[in-house]
């Protein structure tokens, strides 16, 4: 039986940066607190390290310039480093310990600053220990790769090289460290790999899952009509007026509102079996069939602020197996219903992974996106996304650090593909709700909204996630409303389309408006008409206020029509009555 530990690393030698429950930490900082780098010691579900390079590895398309490694490393020193020196840097990280982990006092760490994976055990235990590393990198035009393998005063290491892009590893290099150096207490040897070798069959292509382009926004039907009234915390209030969220016109008038704008479904907030959200859910997948609108859900892993127990978890999953994992009206991949989960970082990786397993014993199996910025998550998880995206400093880099994580993630783990989806929010306001800290961004009249998108687009997801339709307490929505009117479903509009290459429905009502201005100035009063009440269609079915601006644009084109009319009609009854007179004046004669 092998151990299994993994480690998923972005490395330069520039920046590092750790996150444990979302700090970021700079490499002179950790210097500063106590010395080197070593995760010997660190548990990996508490911390994990990143190297972050300074460019994109998105947008600079260094994607043509990834690489698989296989490093087997054998030793019988009581402690050994190998440590990639030059040439290149790592993107993704896994290792095995398949030999020797029972040795007394076994450590092995990966130090992500250093490019270092590292043993320790006993001193003078000659204990063999043998570690498979399997390796995604980034290889530097024109370079040699340089490595260094430090040990103990005792026994070997031997480190082998493989390249492994094509589907079997072809060895490229074996070095055997097996002397004392006088005078170097930890023995350091260097040692040279041409890179030609490295990069045959190469360079590997991103691995994009088999899934169309899609747009989601976040949709909470938790709303009762009284609570418009009521509560503080509702600064803004929807265009439509107030209204409990089990309503069925005022669901169909969000799906037609969401679709106008690109927006091809809702990821629904699901707080279990029996709840208001699940009442309302059944009535969302009735309406949603009958516009080819998709549904999801989000799974509420959290009552209130406090994580549900496992037992909890579990329970809650075979409720919505039991009740949705069949039914056609909920969106699936390959057969399986795809199901976004809140807030995992509320338990690790293991207790994820039990939770999983357990409910794929049952015959329950699904696609599951994690809402998380930690890639550890990806060895239960199918896919990666970020709900919030305000406190975080530099969204871009964080976006493109995910993305590469999981477009190389399947050359570690066996082909398999992994999701990235990436998040825009307009803005952000709980001041006013009890108990929080009150955490606000600015909307700064839609610019944090571009921003964001600009960060997601850079980072080529699969899918865009809107941060949301109408979480009308964090001031987060995009539904129209009374302080912003159809600001930002407009601006949603034009970011579905960059994203989809495609017009939406709303930027085609926009359009033929337009035309129909053009036509008028133009005195093609008829082809006016048609141009306007086209887009009146359009504009009437998503309950926009540009329907009020079509009416007043259509009476004016009319009148003009029957100014025309009337002055035909005029020169009409003229143009008769001289026909009239004439014949009149010929008959006398």
């Amino acid at each position: 039986m092998k151990k299994r530990i993994f480690l998923l690393t972005i490395l330069c030698p520039i920046m590092l940066h750790a996150w444990a429950e979302d700090e970021i930490v700079s490499a002179d900082m950790v210097i500063d607190e106590g010395g080197p780098f070593l995760l010997h010691g660190l548990s990996l579900q508490s911390y994990r390290f990143q190297a972050l390079p300074l460019h994109s590895l998105v947008s600079q398309s260094v994607e043509s310039r990834y690489y698989r490694v296989l490093l087997v490393i054998t030793s019988q020193s009581d402690w050994s480093t190998v440590r990639l020196m030059s040439g290149g840097y790592v993107i993704n990280t896994h290792y095995e310990v398949t030999e020797g982990y029972n040795a007394p006092e076994f450590e092995c760490w990966y130090d992500a600053h250093l490019n270092l994976i590292g043993m320790t055990k006993n001193q003078f235990d000659t204990t063999l220990v043998k570690i498979e590393v399997k390796t995604i990198l980034y290889v530097k035009e024109g370079s040699t790769l340089g490595f260094e393998i430090q040990k103990g005063d005792i026994k070997h290491t031997t480190v082998e090289i493989y390249n492994y892009n094509t589907e079997e590893p072809v060895s490229v290099e074996t070095f055997t460290h097996g002397f004392n150096i006088e005078g170097d207490p930890e023995n350091r040897v260097e040692f040279s790999v041409n890179t030609v070798d490295i990069t045959a069959g190469g360079p590997l292509r991103p691995l994009l899952p088999s899934v169309p382009k899609m747009v989601w926004a976040f949709y909470y039907p938790w709303y009762y009509k009284e609570q418009w009234f009521t509560s503080e915390a509702l600064t803004d209030s929807p265009l439509i007026g107030p209204h409990d969220s089990s309503d069925p016109e005022v669901i169909e008038m969000h799906i037609k509102q969401a679709k106008s704008a690109g927006i091809d479904g809702f990821i629904v907030s699901w707080w279990g079996e029996d709840s208001y959200t699940d009442e309302n859910l059944k009535i969302i997948l009735d309406i949603a069939q009958e516009y080819n609108f998709k549904i999801t859900i989000i799974f509420e892993s959290l009552g209130g602020d406090e994580p549900r127990s496992e037992r909890e978890l579990k329970r809650m999953f075979v409720s919505f197996f039991e009740n949705y994992g069949n039914d056609t009206r909920y969106y699936r991949i390959d057969g399986e219903p795809v199901i976004f989960v809140w807030a995992v970082e509320s338990h690790p990786p293991s207790v994820w992974e039990t939770i999983i397993t357990d409910l794929e014993l049952t015959g329950y199996t699904a696609v599951y996106v994690a809402e998380t910025g930690n890639p550890d998550y990806l060895d239960v998880f199918d896919g990666l996304h970020r709900y919030a995206t305000v406190g975080i400093d530099d969204l871009p880099r964080l976006y493109e650090r995910l993305s590469v994580v999981c477009r190389t993630y399947g050359y570690l783990y066996d082909k398999k593909r992994v999701l990235w989806a990436a998040t825009l929010c307009p803005g952000y306001d709980d001041r006013k709700i009890p108990g929080r800290a009150g955490l606000y961004q600015p909307r700064e009249n839609g610019e944090y909204y571009k921003s964001t998108f600009e960060a997601a687009l850079t980072s080529s997801p699969d899918w865009i996630l809107i941060t949301s339709f109408n979480e009308w307490w964090e001031n987060t929505h995009i539904e129209p409303s009374t302080t912003y009117g159809s600001t930002y479903l407009e601006m949603t509009s034009d970011f579905s389309s960059q994203f989809k290459g495609e017009s939406t429905p709303l930027q085609k009502a926009d359009s033929l408006f337009e035309q129909g201005k053009q036509a008028f100035e133009d005195g093609n009063y008829e082809e006016a008409l048609d141009f306007f009440q086209r887009a009146k269609e359009i504009y009437e079915s998503i309950g926009s206020e540009k329907t009020k601006e079509c009416d007043e644009w259509i009476q004016k084109t009319q009148n003009e029509l029957k100014k025309g009319f009337c002055l035909g009609t005029f020169l009409m009854a003229a143009l008769v009555g001289m026909g009239l007179i004439k014949s009149l004046r010929a008959t006398k004669t």
